[in-house]
């Protein structure tokens, strides 16, 4: 299931950002039950609107770990600042518009998303 030379942090990373956001959405909080069918591209944003900057990194880098720190900070921060970042996730996808299911499925709709959330957050 888990590839031995990817760093662990990013499977702990990508559970608990998927893991609060579903929180979010079976508690009907901030209205992310109606982008449940979205939540896999919400988690894609929220690392970029977390860390401020459109960013990737390779899972076998040593940078991996870095990379992880602050998201996870913030998944686990006491004022629940992880709340506003879902948000603006969101409303880039608002910005986007929610795709049919079939758009779903396709990479442009990634790419809209990914050229959306270096519109608002910066390409940096």
């Amino acid at each position: 299931m888990f590839r031995d030379e990817d760093h662990e942090s990013l499977y702990y990373c990508a559970v608990l950002a998927l893991y609060k956001y579903n929180t979010l959405i079976n508690g009907r909080k901030i209205n992310a039950h109606s982008y449940n069918k979205l939540r896999w591209h919400i988690i894609q944003l929220f690392k970029w609107v977390c860390r401020g900057k459109l960013e990737d990194v390779n899972p076998t880098s040593n940078k991996a770990e870095k990379y992880t720190d602050k998201i996870i900070r913030c998944l686990q921060s006491d004022d629940r600042e992880y709340i506003d970042k879902f948000e603006t996730c969101q409303k880039i996808v608002d910005m986007v518009g929610l795709p049919s299911d079939d758009a779903l499925k396709r990479g442009k709709f990634s790419a809209d998303l990914r050229a959306k959330a270096a519109e608002i957050i910066g390409a940096g």
